[in-house]
C-alpha cells in the first residue's frame, strides 16, 4: 500500500469506495452491588442464556456482562443499540450498577471473583473449564478488568480500487487478507495514539491487588485507597492489566496469514512446562482445557486480531481464517469511557474508523523482531508515561517524541478524515482529527488527563467517582425506558436463547471428555 497513491484514487472518486464501513461494538462491564462491590448474584435469567443471546452475555466471570451489538455500516445506529442493550439490561438488575471504569470496582479477597456458568451442556462446560484454566494460569483479578472491543469492516467498493492500486493479481478473497495484515502492521506500529487519545484507566481502587501482592509500583493519589502513575494513560493496557509474562514471550508473525496462523497454531498445539504442573484434572474436575501455551485461540490477548464471523459448522477460528479469509478486524486496546453512561461515544467511533483507515491506506513494510520488540515497548510507555512531557519512542531504530510523532501522524490522518467526510458528506471524522491534535499539545485534553483532573478538582477518590457516575449513567438511561416494540423484541431474544441453551443441553450424545478429545484433535 502506498499511502498518496491511494489518497489519490480515493480523491478522484470523492471518497466514494469509503462510503459503507461497518463496525460492531462488544462492551464487557462488571454487575456491582449498590455498595460499590463486585456482585455474587448469578448472571439474571431476565437477561436470557449467557451461552446462547447473540446481545447479551459474559466474559471471564458471572458478574462481568458484555454486551454485543450486531454490525451497522452508521454508527449512531450501534450507539443507539448499544445504549438499547443497556436499558433492557438496567430493568433486570435494579439493585444493582454496571461499572464505568474499566479497573474493577471493589474486589473482597475473601468472596473472589465467581467463575462464569453457561449451563450442563458440553458447549458450557468447555467455555466454564477454558475459564478455570484461565483463573489457574493467570489468576483472577487481571479477568476482573473490562473494555471495549471494536470490530471494523471496510465495503468491496475500497477493496476494488486498493487491489487496483497495487496490481495485485491473487483473488479478492487472499488481497482482502493481504491489506488487513498490512492494517495490522501499521497499528502496531501507530496505534499507541489510541492508548494516548482514549486511555481511561490511569488509576485504579487498592482492593485490585490482594493481600500477598504489594509489589505493584504505583503511588498513592489520595488517602481513600486510590493507587495511580502520575503520567498513565492506561492502567489496563500496561503489565499491570490484561496481559501476562507468558504472552509476552509469544512471537507471532504479522507479514502474512500464512506466518500469523503458524504461530497460532504452533501455540494451541505446544505444551508448557508450567502449565504441565498445574495438571488437566484434579479429583476429576478439570482445571484446564489442556497444559499447551494456549488453550484455544481467543487466550492469545492481542491487541488487534483478524477475524471471520463462525459459519456455523464449529471450525475453529485458525481454520475459519485459513479457509474464508479475514472478514474484519477486532480492535480489543479500548478502555471503558468512564465519560460515557455506555462506554464508548461518537467521537471515539469516528476517529477510530478514520485511525483504521489509514493504518490501511499507508505504506506497511514487513516487521522484523527488533521493530516488533521496539513497537511493544513503546506501547508500554505510552500506557504508562504517556502523558509525560517529552516522552521519547521508538520509530524503528531512531528515537522520537511522542508529540513530534503524534503531530506528524496527524497530518497524514487529517487527509484521510476528509476523504471520509467527503464520502458521508460530513464533518464530523476532521472535526474530531482537530481534537486529537489538541490532545497531543495538551495532554489534559486526553480522556486520561481528564479524569485526573476531574478527580483533583472534586477531591474525589476514583471509587468514590466510579460509584458517582454509575449511578448517575444509570439514572440517565432508566429515565427513558425502550418503547414497547423494543422491549418486546429483547424479551423475545431472552426467551428464546434460554430455550437454545436447553436444547444444546438435551442434544449431547456424548460426554464431555469425548467433546474435548474431539475438539482438541479437530
Amino acid at each position: 500500500m502506498e499511502l498518496n497513491k491511494n489518497i489519490r484514487a480515493l480523491k478522484a472518486l470523492n471518497g466514494a469506495p469509503l462510503k459503507g464501513l461497518t463496525r460492531g461494538i462488544e462492551r464487557e462491564t462488571l454487575r456491582a452491588n449498590l455498595e460499590g462491590y463486585l456482585s455474587t448474584k448469578s448472571h439474571p435469567q431476565g437477561l436470557g442464556s449467557a451461552l446462547s443471546n447473540p446481545n447479551i452475555t459474559t466474559d471471564f466471570s458471572e458478574s462481568q456482562i458484555e454486551f454485543v451489538t450486531p454490525t451497522f455500516d452508521d454508527p449512531n445506529k450501534a450507539l443507539d443499540f448499544l445504549r438499547d442493550i443497556h436499558s433492557f439490561s438496567y430493568a433486570q438488575i435494579s439493585d444493582e450498577l454496571l461499572w464505568p471504569s474499566s479497573m474493577p470496582c471493589l474486589l473482597d479477597e475473601k468472596v473472589g471473583i465467581p467463575i462464569a456458568e453457561y449451563g450442563s451442556s458440553n458447549l458450557a462446560k468447555f467455555k466454564n473449564v477454558y475459564r478455570h484454566g484461565l483463573k489457574n494460569r493467570y489468576g483472577t483479578y487481571m479477568q476482573a478488568i473490562s473494555g471495549i472491543h471494536y470490530n471494523l469492516s471496510f465495503p468491496q467498493a475500497l477493496w476494488d480500487i486498493l487491489k487496483k492500486e497495487e496490481g495485485y493479481e491473487g483473488n479478492d478473497k487472499d488481497f482482502i487478507s493481504h491489506a488487513y495484515f498490512s492494517l495490522i502492521r501499521n497499528f502496531h506500529r501507530y496505534g499507541w495514539v489510541l492508548l494516548y487519545f482514549f486511555g481511561g484507566s490511569p488509576v485504579l481502587d487498592k482492593s485490585f491487588f490482594t493481600s500477598d501482592d504489594k509489589n505493584h509500583q504505583l503511588d498513592e493519589f489520595d488517602n481513600k485507597g486510590t493507587l495511580f502513575l502520575p503520567h498513565a494513560t492506561s492502567l489496563r493496557m500496561s503489565d499491570l492489566g490484561y496481559h501476562n509474562k507468558k504472552q509476552k514471550e509469544l512471537e507471532f508473525c504479522f507479514n502474512s496469514m500464512e506466518s500469523y496462523l503458524m504461530g497460532l497454531e504452533r501455540s494451541i498445539r505446544t505444551e508448557d512446562a508450567d502449565y504441565i504442573k498445574i495438571g488437566i484434572k484434579e479429583d476429576g474436575q478439570y482445571k484446564q482445557l489442556n497444559c499447551n501455551v494456549l488453550q484455544i485461540e481467543n487466550e492469545y490477548y492481542g491487541q488487534i486480531r483478524p477475524k471471520r464471523s463462525p459459519l456455523g459448522d464449529n471450525r475453529r477460528a485458525n481454520h475459519l481464517l485459513r479457509d474464508e479469509g479475514v472478514e474484519y478486524v477486532e480492535l480489543r486496546i479500548m478502555d471503558n469511557n468512564p465519560f460515557s453512561p455506555i462506554g464508548i461515544n461518537l467521537d471515539q467511533m469516528r476517529f477510530i474508523d478514520a485511525f483504521l483507515t489509514y493504518c490501511l491506506l499507508k505504506e506497511s513494510p514487513p516487521c522484523t523482531f527488533n521493530t516488533t520488540q521496539a513497537y511493544k515497548n513503546n506501547w508500554q510507555l505510552v500506557a504508562t508515561k504517556g502523558r509525560e512531557a517529552n516522552l521519547k519512542l521508538k520509530d524503528g531504530e531512531k528515537e522520537i517524541s511522542l508529540k513530534l510523532w503524534g503531530l506528524s501522524i496527524y497530518e497524514e490522518l487529517k487527509i484521510v478524515a476528509e476523504l471520509l467526510d467527503s464520502a458521508e458528506g460530513i464533518t464530523d471524522y476532521t472535526d474530531v482529527v482537530e481534537k486529537f491534535r489538541s490532545s497531543i499539545i495538551d495532554p489534559n485534553y486526553t480522556i486520561s488527563g481528564f479524569l485526573l483532573n476531574e478527580l483533583k478538582l472534586n477531591d474525589q477518590s476514583f471509587f468514590e467517582f466510579s460509584m458517582e457516575k454509575a449511578k448517575e449513567f444509570k439514572n440517565e438511561i432508566t429515565k427513558n425506558p425502550l418503547d414497547e416494540k423494543k422491549l418486546s423484541k429483547f424479551t423475545e431474544v431472552a426467551k428464546n436463547s434460554l430455550q437454545v441453551q436447553k436444547y444444546l443441553e438435551e442434544d449431547d450424545k456424548i460426554s464431555f471428555d469425548e467433546y474435548l478429545s474431539k475438539y482438541i484433535n479437530t
